[in-house]
């Protein structure tokens, strides 16, 4: 399955070009550019994306098409945890909305508490690839550093850092976690969360939900809200990401000139 929202990704257009010689069936879920032509150039499958979204915010599209393309590619319980997850954040959302009250509103309240110091996003597999969009929506919507590791390999380097240096408690440390850590790893997050805190203010961030996709989507889905919270209290646009225009633009300007 051949997955980019503008369709000009390199790597996707790379693995799906491999793909095709090796004689691989594909499917194409895109939005347009160079891996609608590739598709219908090879007459391969394509699941069309609603296009004008900034890639971060198409995640939903590009998700939620994947069992939608034939039951033959739905192995084992996927669809119960499908439908699980639905539910989970339907009732995630009533919590998380702007008309919930910050008292009742935990999107709202790490906001409050990241606001004005640097988050850096800690997670175990499967958790890792949230911790890297939590880190991304804040870099993007919030237009705010933000940094993310992965546990436990951040234990034998950073957690130098959190329990040494004085300008850590500029940082907040936020660990997700799952109910189904094994016990040594538990332990060793449970030490790692204490040592940090020696510096500063570690936030534990527990995933709710039946199912692990259900809480993958739903810690997921928690992180951008606190993303658009942050932007809204610094004051800024979440949509336009003008840094990113500049390099894409100096660099075009440069390849012409070569």
């Amino acid at each position: 399955i051949a997955v980019s929202y503008s369709g000009n990704t390199e790597e996707t257009l790379s693995a799906a070009t491999q793909g095709l010689k090796l004689g691989c069936r594909m499917v194409a879920v895109t939005s347009g550019g160079s891996l609608r032509d590739l598709a219908r150039k090879n007459r391969v499958p394509i699941v069309d994306v609603p296009t004008g979204l900034p890639p971060r915010g198409a995640f939903g599209h590009l998700f939620g098409v994947l069992p939608a393309i034939g039951e033959s590619w739905v192995v084992g319980p996927l669809r119960a945890e499908l439908e699980d997850s639905i539910d989970h954040l339907r009732r995630l959302r009533k919590r998380l909305r702007p008309e919930t009250a910050v008292r009742s509103n935990r999107a709202k309240s790490l906001a409050i508490r990241l606001r004005n110091t640097v988050p850096v996003v800690y997670a175990t597999a499967p958790f890792t690839p949230i911790a890297k969009r939590w880190q991304t929506q804040m870099n993007e919507n919030a237009k705010m550093l933000a940094f993310s590791s992965a546990l436990p390999e951040a234990d034998h380097n950073e957690i130098v850092g959190w329990s040494e240096d004085a300008r850590a408690r500029r940082h907040t440390p936020i660990v997700l976690r799952d109910r189904d850590e094994p016990p040594e790893i538990r332990r060793q997050l449970d030490i790692t969360v204490e040592l940090m805190s020696r510096r500063a203010a570690a936030i534990e961030i527990k995933a709710g939900g039946e199912s692990v996709l259900s809480r993958l989507l739903g810690t997921l889905y928690l992180g951008d809200y606190v993303s658009l919270y942050l932007a809204t209290l610094r004051r800024v646009n979440p949509m336009p990401l003008p840094p990113i225009a500049e390099l894409k633009k100096r660099l075009a300007r440069g390849r012409r000139k070569n």
